[in-house]
């Protein structure tokens, strides 16, 4: 199980190929259980990410579950399986792909 210094170098990220890699949340669960299983939020999940950012806090990762895809939640789709998108996941896409409008201006 993952101990304050532990959590605190995932909380600090890493650099991974000449980019800072830090996670926008890092939550362990079930502690209180002897259970623990971290949850850990980045905005991209490329170049095994995850792995680094554990290894890097002495952790070895035993499972890995990608359980959302940008605004699109995976929920219990199998490995390897395809669904189609709902409209409300197809808007939020694009929605996400838009850049922010600048202030002053409407469109």
């Amino acid at each position: 199980m993952p101990g304050v210094p532990a959590l605190r170098k995932l909380r600090e990220g890493i650099v991974v190929e000449d980019v800072e890699v830090v996670p926008h949340r890092v939550v362990l669960e079930g502690a209180e259980k002897g259970e623990g299983r971290l949850i850990i939020e980045i905005a991209e999940g490329k170049k095994r990410e995850v792995r680094l950012l554990a290894r890097a806090a002495g952790l070895h990762v035993r499972r890995l579950l990608r359980i959302r895809f940008g605004p699109i939640r995976l929920e219990t789709l199998p490995r390897g399986a395809t669904r189609d998108l709902t409209k409300d996941e197809v808007r939020a896409l694009k929605h996400e792909g838009r850049p922010p409008r600048k202030a002053g201006r409407r469109g």
